[in-house]
């Protein structure tokens, strides 16, 4: 089964960093194991502590004694927890759970060693198999971890579709026939926080939506579809959320109401978070019809031309030069790109970064076969540090031109963008300085970023000079 890079990043990430501290080192973790003879089992019994955080097993919804909401957790006879050692994967039993809420596990394993590192991981249905992978012990159940992405906004299908927990020991062996259990009861903490959102519009009237998307940075970290209710509780992974601003997107009839915080937000694994969201509704689209050649007038609206523009008393800040939803924006920006009458800095050249570092962005061609990106995205990625940062400076700036209403800020184009618009235009239609070479925000790797030249493509060291054209999603 193939593991994408993502489903692979979020549950390694989270993984390794909490079975590091639960008991064991990592060089604990991925030491090479003795091969251990195929087929011989022997019997395994030991505790496992009670949950101490707000996952796992049985979701129970509560109050505390300031009357704040609360989710209680407890173990649930019968589940089965996969024990890794020596290269192998075990299934064992969770037995009924004891008064101070820590259960007994037990079942037949292969054969292992005295004192030999063990992992244990919650639910077995998530663990794949357990072939090394990196630093990690084995690999994850694509299917299991997918569906953070597909959930149904209850606690009931995060209990039993993602809910994910990870501890580590060492086998005590002894007696012959060999038995074995742990050298100590073992803490399996969470890999997830709960967050609870409920949803409101900008007069506190409650919004129910049929569906809602956390994005941060631009990239999807939890969705759900339900019937309509403005209440979500959502599994969130921290360790899969990216830096960058945090969107909520909620689907309430036709419309998409969004809500954004700006830096994003710091979750905790095995914490429970509520919110309540004030998202608002987009605003009527006042590009109507747009097509390829039209201008964007500095009234929000779209033109045949500039000369039509000032006849209705507005002007030409920008021309449009594609139009389609395949712009590498979201929405509500993903309808067409437009560029800017002139060049940015006063049509000087400037450096895509004041040094030859990574910047960090998600896409690092080593050709110009670009996938889509979002040119807004990474603009937002350096606003915090801007100075550093000249040619994206220099696109959100645009001579001091404001974004029209309707339209993204400007940003520096990604050079997925950059191909979209001269396919849609044609060279000679993008309004470029005949002969000059301009910055797009695609980074190639530490040193080098992507420069557009009459159609063509050159890696260029990200301290050189070249123009800039600010673009505008709509």
């Amino acid at each position: 089964m193939k593991i994408s890079i993502k489903t692979f990043r979020l549950f390694s990430m989270a993984a390794l960093a909490l079975v590091m501290a639960a008991c064991s080192s990592n060089d604990d973790m991925i030491q090479q194991q003795p091969a251990q003879p195929q087929g011989k089992k022997m019997h395994f019994t030991a505790t496992i502590e009670a949950p101490n955080s707000t996952t796992r097993t049985v979701y129970t919804p509560d109050k505390d004694a300031n009357n704040k909401d609360i989710i209680k957790v407890a173990w649930k006879e019968g589940d089965e927890i996969a024990l890794i050692h020596g290269g192998v994967k075990d299934v064992v039993t969770i037995g009924t759970p004891n008064a101070d809420g820590s259960a007994p596990i037990s079942g037949d394993i292969t054969v292992g060693a005295n004192d030999e590192t063990v992992v244990l991981a919650y639910p077995a249905a998530a663990v794949y198999s357990a072939t090394h992978y990196g630093t990690f012990p084995f690999t994850p159940n694509p299917t299991c971890w997918d569906k953070a992405h597909a959930q149904d906004g209850t606690l009931e299908f995060i209990q039993n579709n993602i809910d994910f927990r990870m501890g580590s020991g060492k086998l005590s062996v002894s007696g012959d026939p060999a038995t074995a259990s742990l050298k100590e009861s073992v803490k399996m903490p969470s890999m997830i926080s709960i967050w609870k959102l409920t949803l409101q519009d900008n007069t506190s009237a409650a919004l129910s939506a049929t569906a809602v998307k956390v994005k941060a940075n631009g990239e999807l970290v939890a969705g759900a579809t339900s019937t309509a209710k403005s209440a979500y509780y959502l599994c969130m992974v921290p360790s899969f959320i990216p830096e960058g601003d945090l969107v909520i997107e909620a689907t309430v009839g036709s419309d998409t109401y969004t809500y954004t915080k700006a830096g994003g937000v710091s979750l905790t694994v095995g914490k429970f978070y509520q919110s309540t969201v004030t998202l608002t509704k987009p605003a009527p689209a006042l590009i109507v019809s747009p097509a390829v050649g039209q201008v964007i007038g500095d009234d929000g609206k779209n033109y045949a031309d500039a000369a039509a523009a000032t006849s209705a008393g507005a002007t030409a800040v920008a021309k449009i030069v594609y139009v389609g939803s395949d712009n590498g924006e979201a929405a509500p920006y993903n309808h067409g790109l437009a560029l800017a009458l002139s060049d940015a800095n006063g049509g000087s050249s400037c450096k895509w970064k004041t040094s030859q570092a990574d910047a960090g962005h998600t896409y690092k061609p080593n050709s110009s076969s670009f996938t889509s990106e979002s040119g807004l995205q990474y603009n937002a990625m350096h606003n915090s540090e801007i100075d550093n940062y000249p040619a994206f400076k220099a696109a959100i700036a645009n001579n001091g031109t404001a974004a029209p209403t309707g339209c993204s800020a400007w940003f520096l184009a990604s050079g997925y963008q950059w191909k979209k618009m001269a396919g849609a235009a044609g060279l000679t239609n993008l309004g470029l300085t005949e002969g000059a070479a301009y910055w797009s925000s695609s980074e190639r790797d530490a040193s080098e970023a992507w420069v557009f030249l009459n159609g063509n493509w050159y890696n260029i060291n990200k301290n050189t000079g070249f123009r800039v054209r600010a673009c505008l999603a709509f």
